[in-house]
């Protein structure tokens, strides 16, 4: 099952990007794991050089499978990745990775690094456009930011800092952690299955060890000690809903091994027997 990813992201990420774009003309923004635009600097709408190639079908999807190759990229070396769009622009990508998990990427494009509309894009549109639409296509590139060698990289190097700042700051958070999410709507689930700390790693792809530390935490508990609570919270709802149901039957559904077993952990945790709490909710 696919869980959709909610992200929180604070309102100072939108002032940094606005700044960010006033000072350099460049625009940047972030985009949700599924490369959805969610904050963008100065609300930008892109370059007039790219809004009107886009109009054109076949360089909509040159320029959807150029971003694809570099989120692939950036997601493989979790690291900032640079790389020329085939437009002939540069364009530089940061995965976010929180909790061990992608949550979006920063990006920052749409950058000239020449005088002139590169040689390969002019040929590509040379073959299907007239003169009129060249030059157009030529006079929005000439309005693009520029930025070539050591300007480049300076530029780069600061949209990394920005990047870093904004993890460090906490300005992009997770509404909810996913990886307990995950476990715990499994868990809610089946709750005739007794569910391990193997079990909870095997369903994330996480270390035993970082989902620990995670329940830890989160309820300022074990692993163990959440699972069996959302069992006697379970048998409690049960034992409400239908007086009548035996405490064998209760243990049976829940996944532990006999009502002694059961009883057992009820007691320990409850400071009460299972029939104990029966007939105090059942008068």
């Amino acid at each position: 099952m696919t869980h959709a990813i909610e992200v929180s992201l604070k309102e100072d990420i939108q002032n940094l990007f606005n700044s960010f774009t006033t000072m350099s003309g460049v625009r940047i923004a972030f985009y949700s794991a599924e490369f959805k635009e969610l904050r963008v600097g100065l609300k930008s709408k892109g370059s007039g050089f790219c809004r009107f190639l886009k109009k054109v079908p076949w360089f909509q999807c040159a320029c959807d499978n150029s971003d694809l190759r570099g989120r692939t990229q950036a997601q493989a070396s979790c690291r900032a990745t640079v790389y020329t769009c085939h437009a002939g622009l540069k364009e530089a990508i940061i995965p976010i990775i929180i909790e061990q998990e992608l949550i979006g990427y920063v990006m920052i494009g749409q950058i000239r690094t020449g005088l002139t509309l590169p040689g390969k894009t002019a040929a590509k549109l040379r073959k299907k456009h007239n003169k009129k639409f060249i030059n157009t296509a030529s006079k929005l590139y000439r309005n693009l930011p520029y930025y070539s060698g050591s300007k480049l990289s300076s530029l780069i190097k600061i949209f990394a800092v920005i990047v870093d700042f904004i993890l460090s700051k906490n300005l992009i958070a997770l509404k909810k952690n996913i990886i307990i999410d995950r476990i715990t709507s499994y868990a809610s689930a089946q709750l005739n299955e007794m569910i391990t700390l193997n079990d909870a790693a095997e369903l994330t792809g996480k270390s035993t060890s970082l989902i620990s530390k995670l329940f830890q935490k989160q309820y300022s508990k074990s692993f163990k000690k959440y699972m069996l609570e959302l069992k006697l919270q379970a048998a409690e709802k049960m034992f409400k809903t239908d007086p009548f149901l035996s405490i064998a039957n209760a243990a049976d559904a829940l996944g532990f091994y006999d009502q002694f077993h059961f009883s057992r952990i009820y007691k320990k945790f409850r400071g009460v027997s299972p029939m104990q709490f029966k007939k105090r909710n059942t008068n």
